[in-house]
């Protein structure tokens, strides 16, 4: 089973997210679960409780700890989980490298 993690904090854009994740695992033919995460903190917690994902969609300009430090503390000791990271913002898009993510998306 492929698990992804999906960390958005603007209420609008979250089911839009998810269901496009949904969208491609599906039309893949991939037997996936995917789990909505408000804040880092969250996802964080339930990673911090034993929860593995395949792939981390994170924003990077949340409320609290942002998505690029979640990244960053991730990678010291996982650099197998594939991290997509979506933002409006171009200022992070060459600093997000720094963790080797899978995809840098924009949502301009």
């Amino acid at each position: 089973m492929y698990r992804i993690a999906v960390c958005e904090d603007e209420s609008s854009l979250q089911e839009e997210l998810v269901a496009q994740c949904r969208e491609i695992v599906t039309g893949l033919g991939v037997e996936h679960e995917i789990m909505l995460f408000a804040s880092a903190e969250e996802l964080e917690a339930a990673l911090s409780d034993g929860a593995q994902f395949d792939l981390l969609c994170l924003d990077i300009l949340l409320a609290g700890k942002n998505g690029m430090e979640l990244a960053m503390e991730l990678r010291k000791r996982d650099e197998q989980t594939s991290i997509l990271f979506i933002t409006s913002s171009r200022e992070y898009v060459l600093e997000g490298y720094k963790v080797n993510p899978s995809v840098i998306c924009s949502s301009r």
